[in-house]
């Protein structure tokens, strides 16, 4: 809504015809929707916002109902799959709550608050009523802080929008247009990343699903509501939401699910597989699997643990069994948006089979080589090793050696992912000091390891590695290093599955 009041604000002062401003604002929608990362959410704003300029353009009364099935439709077309995503299940949710519930709430609020404060409460009121089943049922919490939030928040948003396509846009003629226009939204920008952080912070910001003073939310708004305007509307409303929410508490207190992160909350799970490595990194909506484990191992009900469900990305970091072995299976499961293949130019059973999975999965391939930076939301992975493989290329030798190694940084929080790398490989790396190290090959004798625990300083170290394994990891040497340098080392035989979690400059481990 807010591009294509942009669009037609323009060409309204440029003087275009009104039918050509409704084409172009089209045009504008259908390039903007893949720019903005063609999620489930904007595919269905897209698709609603060229349903009312097509209902513009033939003179007819736009129908918000039609539009919304319309979208449901063409978004189900391009990926079946998508109706198990909880984006996709949140976005419709909203808006057919925003439909059914904003003109009444508006119309009650606006007796007791400004126009402009009861439009923007009476939307998010709708959309937290709608989406509170989904939100309890997928991620086991619901947020009492969206609308102080939302209110905060609002007056920025459309300033933001704007200036931020006027940036863009500029760009395209010459970098040094877009500064002045980036100058303006960056304290907005500032303004509402601080609203965000301080009402997270606030007590109570978000609280688990099956506690029973969430039962009460949606109660507490329709009998708001109802005091405000009697309805009997808002009633039912709420007391159908604290039936679905006293489903999903119950399903979540006989489940063994971990506890759901914050939005932006950093979580990194050293998950127990077994003899092998499976790492999941999850940030807010953003969740990341770095090895799968061996093929017969756990990894599938590790992740369901997890509460994953979906995958933006899957890194193999080299061609053994007990690296990618159950990538298959994880990929059938959660399908992945993007695949790493560390393990690509090696023969092995997976790989044999990836082709074939990548395509049901309509995963995008990426091989990965020196110098790569890869942007997963606000995870930031840098590649280190190994050397660019060339396509058709066959490699031989030790497949540890090429094995995928990788720092991940989220604002001030770093961690190095070394897979089966030792220190005859990482050691002639250019590498910097980490918050966490995820130690090479399950903890094996590695003679580098002190002087590399030297240059990284880290104040984690993670041993990824199978109880009474035959091959005697973790060994004493690499345990009596680790514990020379390292204040806190984790072992997933030991402790099971183990969870770091970092928010701003804090960082806590908790176990599965």
């Amino acid at each position: 809504m807010l591009l294509v009041v942009l669009v037609l604000g323009a060409c309204a002062l440029a003087g275009v015809p009104l039918q050509a401003r409704l084409v172009l604002s089209a045009a504008v929608v259908v390039l903007y929707v893949p720019l903005a990362g063609g999620g489930p959410s904007i595919q269905r704003a897209g698709v609603m916002g060229i349903a009312g300029l097509v209902a513009a353009l033939a003179g007819r009364r736009t129908r918000r109902w039609y539009a919304l099935l319309l979208a449901a439709a063409a978004t189900l077309v391009l990926n079946p799959r998508s109706a198990g995503e909880p984006g996709w299940q949140l976005s419709f949710a909203a808006v057919a709550a925003l439909l059914i519930g904003t003109p009444r709430l508006r119309e009650a609020l606006a007796r007791r608050l400004p126009e402009a404060v009861a439009d923007a409460a009476a939307i998010t009121l709708a959309a937290m009523i709608g989406t509170a089943p989904l939100m309890a049922l997928h991620f086991g919490q619901v947020s009492l802080a969206a609308l102080p939030a939302n209110l905060l928040a609002a007056p920025a948003i459309a300033p933001i929008m704007w200036l931020g396509v006027l940036a863009a846009t500029a760009a395209q003629f010459a970098p040094t247009l877009a500064t002045p226009l980036s100058a303006l939204t960056a304290p907005l920008l500032v303004y509402v990343q601080e609203v965000a952080a301080t009402t997270a912070a606030l007590p109570l910001s978000v609280v688990d699903a099956s506690a029973a003073p969430v039962l009460g939310v949606p109660i507490a708004v329709a009998w708001i509501v109802r005091r405000v305007r009697r309805t009997r509307v808002a009633v039912a409303a709420g007391v159908a939401v604290a039936v679905v929410l006293a489903l999903a508490a119950g399903l979540s207190e006989h489940g063994a699910r971990a506890p759901q992160p914050g939005p932006n909350e950093l979580v990194v799970s050293f998950l127990d597989i077994g003899q092998g490595d499976a790492t999941l990194i999850q940030l807010g909506d953003t969740t990341v699997l770095v090895d799968t484990g061996p093929p017969d191992g756990p990894i599938l009900k590790r992740l369901e643990e997890s509460g994953v469900k979906h995958l933006d990305a899957l890194f193999l970091t080299h061609a053994e069994a007990d690296h990618e072995g159950a990538a298959p299976s994880v990929m059938r499961r959660y399908p992945p948006r993007l695949l790493v293949d560390g393990g690509a130019g090696w023969s092995s059973p997976v790989q044999r089979r990836l082709p074939t999975a990548i395509a049901a999965a309509r995963a995008r391939e990426l091989r990965p080589a020196t110098g790569q930076v890869i942007a997963v939301g606000r995870l930031r992975f840098e590649l280190l090793w190994p050397p660019p493989v060339t396509a058709g290329e066959r490699l031989g030798g030790n497949r540890n050696d090429r094995a995928l190694v990788a720092r991940l940084e989220v604002g001030t929080f770093s961690m190095l992912l070394t897979a089966d790398a030792e220190s005859n490989v990482t050691g002639r790396l250019p590498l910097e000091p980490v918050d966490v190290l995820k130690v090479a090959h399950h903890g094996s004798a590695d003679p580098g390891l002190p002087q590399l625990l030297a240059r990284l300083k880290p104040k984690v170290a993670a041993i990824e590695v199978g109880r009474h394994n035959e091959y005697g990891h973790p060994t004493p040497s690499t345990l009596a290093a680790l514990e020379q340098a390292v204040p806190t080392v984790l072992r997933t035989d030991r402790d099971g599955t183990v969870r770091l979690h970092v928010l701003r400059d804090r960082m806590w481990v908790r176990g599965s």
